[in-house]
């Protein structure tokens, strides 16, 4: 089987990022999902509104590696981490 070169996500379509966390540590094999909070499974992640009620999570992104800011608002494709 071969790897698949990591890819930097970009924004669904144009909408304000509410929430964002980066500096989480990828888990280790030894941490259950079970021990953990809800919050925790997301690892590090970016939150975008869509309006009309949608929203836009993008999740499990490398530590470090997230380049937005909660409040910022993307167009479509702006990238919002770097891999």
């Amino acid at each position: 089987m071969s790897q698949r070169s990591p890819v930097s996500p970009g924004a669904a379509r144009p909408g304000t990022y509410r929430a964002v966390r980066d500096g989480v540590p990828a888990n280790t094999p030894e941490k259950s999902p079970a021990r953990t909070g809800p919050g925790d499974l997301t690892g590090n992640f970016v939150i975008q509104n869509l309006g009309g009620g949608a929203y836009a999570l993008y999740a499990h992104l490398n530590n470090g590696s997230v380049r937005v800011r909660s409040g910022q608002y993307p167009l479509t494709g702006d990238v919002i981490d770097f891999r």
